[in-house]
């Protein structure tokens, strides 16, 4: 009797969409905190690039975003949309490539200090509404 082989090369089916929506939008199961642009490649924000998502159904309603790289002035545009009445906690996570650092965060045209330069993330307030933000960038200095 012949051995059967199983094939290494499985059919991505559902799997695709669902690793780029994590990607890009992720709720984390074990808190109520939303996750944008959370595993997306630093490639996705070389510059002039622009990442956007609309419409993004999550356990706390739609929501969507958007990040336009300007590496030549150090800096991401970004909008954030929440639906009303969402109460998660919004993390945005700006990968930009190479050696750059978040030095400084506008949020609605005034200065956001709740962002993490190690972890590339700038925590939005818990408001539903448009969120407009500029984070700065600073190169990294190797000594």
């Amino acid at each position: 009797m012949k051995p059967s082989i199983l094939s290494t090369r499985a059919s991505p089916g559902p799997m695709v969409p669902m690793l780029t929506r994590w990607m890009l939008v992720f709720e984390d199961p074990e808190s109520e905190t939303v996750w944008l642009g959370k595993g997306t490649p630093r490639s996705w924000l070389e510059n002039g690039k622009i990442i956007a998502v609309t419409g993004a159904p999550t356990r706390f309603g739609q929501l969507g975003f958007k990040l336009a790289s300007s590496l030549n002035t150090d800096r991401i545009t970004g909008e954030v949309t929440l639906p009303s009445a969402f109460h998660a906690s919004v993390k945005l996570r700006c990968r930009m490539p190479g050696a750059r650092n978040i030095s400084s965060v506008e949020l609605n045209g005034r200065t956001w200090e709740q962002f993490s330069a190690e972890e590339e993330t700038v925590t939005l307030p818990q408001s539903s509404g448009r969120h407009i933000l500029i984070v700065h960038y600073r190169a990294q200095w190797e000594g």
